[in-house]
């Protein structure tokens, strides 16, 4: 018999319950698959729940080394690379363990395509994207989980300085060793590593069988853990009376189709990094964005409360939902959001994004938070303005690391897996898509916003325009000073200061300049509350310097100060042709738009 039918042989013989005309075998290009013979009504498969491979298992077999519930899961997955690879018998409560799994163990693929996985040819393929970037700290993170609890046991194997070694070096000493056929020790990194690949391919959480575990406790499901992911299958887990774990298919299933299961609404980047494999055309497809903020910012925002600030947490998605089990015990739902501490945000924000502009939305109010001033609400005009080109620029950043990414030199020419090639084209074709839709989304409600509010905003270009008494005025305005000429006017910031520092010496006379009182009004009201102490910079020493470089006892060095300060502060810098942002004056209103 080959391995997949010893594994049916071993759920025969053990009481899974599998249903009638239903038939597991290899399908090119997806590996095995479980395929319905008939058309059935109702699926429904069920584990015994002595074959679900759970912590109690790995607490009962290493006993006193395991002393913290918070690495219930570590040790569970140092259980599995015991299975794996230790010749030691597994014994409990007069059980030979090692025995009753081998039929699984020895199932268990032989390759996980996940990226922590591939050789440095083919992580060059993900170059610019977030797996490829955040590789080193995933393996360190894994790393550290598996040290914090072998520094504690006698266990003597060797350690890595994954921040040391190159792409090159990770793979030739610990990646390129887990599916390999050499003989490794069950407590090394790379068996470590090997188990953990393992479990984030194939785990489900324990809390659908027991409800009161904590809530990142996983489970292995033999033999259930065959079925394949399909993003919109109508699947129910839920927990028997005797502890056993029941799959129930909740649609009819016809001849020849198959049988999947459904891990939930997940990414390519989460599908490929956990799973090792990749959705094309994934309508759940997303992007992930981390931003790094002082944690005094953070602090700040979550005392305010105006702005939720998302953790990983609030995007595990799983395809069930169920409230009690058949027990009647009460179990935890996706609704609960976790209280949000200081200490979860120490590595930035994390955010998930598609292509939809309402999924932009907690970005486009952190972003306007941000750029808030202490005299102003969130949802003014200045603040949405600005929040939307800057998140603008950002997702052109984010898009640019991947479309422009040089190409990576390696030590050695390695192989280049076609499946992998395949799958890092499709994640990448899938994450410039999403930003390229993000950015043209932005981009139609700015538009939309600059048109709708009109009246309320106002470039330079659109005040000189209007004001035709301004160059006459900005030259009277030098000849009651020790300045040979007026300083040249060279780009819109330069304009603007000019045009304030005239209009405050002289209102505007035209009728049609008339309808830019209120910039001169805002002004004003700021300029109000620039006190004597207000500390005036070097910019704006320079700003007097350049503008009259004989001295001018008119307009003091604190009132440009204050110009450019309210330049700088106060108005949204549009993009323009040129390479310089162009600042537009915008009224102190707040907006509101669907």
């Amino acid at each position: 018999m080959d391995k997949l039918d010893q594994l049916l042989a071993f759920a025969k013989d053990n009481g899974v319950s599998l249903p009638q005309n239903v038939g597991f075998k290899n399908v090119e290009g997806k590996g095995i698959c479980c395929i319905a013979s008939d058309d059935i009504e109702q699926a429904v498969f069920q584990l015994p729940s002595h074959l679900i491979i759970t912590k109690d298992l790995s607490n009962k077999h290493f006993r006193d080394q395991v002393k913290s519930k918070e690495h219930h899961n570590t040790w569970l997955k140092l259980f599995l690379s015991k299975l794996k690879f230790s010749d030691e018998m597994i014994i409990l409560d007069n059980e030979n363990i090692t025995k009753l799994f081998r039929p699984y163990i020895m199932a268990l693929p032989s390759q996980v395509d996940s990226p922590l996985g591939w050789n440095p040819s083919e992580l060059a393929l993900l170059n610019g994207t977030n797996l490829y970037t955040s590789l080193k700290e995933k393996l360190q993170s894994i790393y550290d989980e598996w040290w914090n609890v072998i520094e504690g046991t006698s266990f003597q194997t060797r350690q890595y300085n994954i921040e040391q070694l190159s792409i090159d070096e990770i793979y030739e000493q610990i990646t390129s060793k887990v599916f390999s056929e050499k003989i490794l020790d069950f407590f090394s990194f790379p068996a470590f590593l090997w188990s953990h690949l393992m479990f984030t391919s194939r785990a489900f959480p324990e809390r659908v069988i027991n409800p009161y575990c904590d809530e990142y406790n996983v489970i292995l499901l033999p033999v259930l853990d065959l079925l394949n992911h399909e993003n919109r299958s109508k699947i129910q887990w839920s927990c028997s009376s005797e502890g056993s774990f029941i799959f129930e298919k909740l649609e009819p299933v016809s001849k020849g189709t198959e049988i999947c299961n459904n891990y939930g609404a997940k990414g390519n980047e989460e599908l490929l990094y956990g799973y090792g494999f990749v959705v094309d055309g994934n309508e759940f497809d997303n992007l992930a964005l981390k931003l790094k903020l002082p944690l005094p910012v953070v602090e700040k925002i979550l005392a305010d409360g105006s702005v939720y600030l998302p953790t990983f947490d609030d995007y595990t998605t799983y395809a069930f939902d169920t409230v009690k089990d058949t027990r009647g015990n009460q179990k935890k739902t996706n609704d609960t959001k976790p209280l949000k501490a200081l200490e979860n945000f120490a590595d930035g924000i994390l955010y998930f994004i598609n292509a939809d502009l309402e999924n932009l939305k907690p970005l486009m109010d952190l972003f306007s938070l941000l750029s808030k001033n202490d005299n102003e609400s969130a949802l003014s005009l200045r603040c949405q303005l600005t929040a939307l080109q800057s998140l603008k620029n950002a997702l052109k950043q984010k898009l640019y690391l991947i479309i422009d990414a040089e190409p990576l030199e390696s030590q050695k020419d390695y192989a280049t897996c076609e499946y992998r090639k395949q799958c890092a084209a499709i994640y990448k074709s899938g994450q410039i898509s999403i930003l390229k839709d993000s950015i043209n989304n932005i981009k139609r409600l700015q538009k939309h916003i600059l048109t709708a509010y009109k009246p309320y905003l106002a470039s330079i270009k659109s005040i000189m325009k209007h004001d035709r008494d301004f160059q006459k005025d900005y030259h009277e305005l030098y000849d009651q000073t020790n300045n040979a000429a007026p300083a040249d006017l060279i780009d819109e910031f330069e304009y603007a200061v000019a045009w304030l520092m005239v209009r405050t010496q002289k209102l505007a006379r035209s009728k049609e300049a008339s309808e830019y009182l209120w910039v001169q009004d805002q002004f004003t009201n700021y300029f109000s509350h620039y006190t004597e102490d207000s500390q005036i910079s070097n910019a704006g020493k320079s700003l007097h310097n350049y503008f009259f470089p004989n001295g001018n006892d008119r307009i003091s060095v604190k009132t440009m100060d204050c110009i450019a300060t309210f330049i700088n502060n106060e108005t949204f810098l549009m993009e323009s042709s040129a390479s310089n942002s162009v600042p537009v004056f915008t009224k102190c209103i707040d907006i509101h738009y669907s």
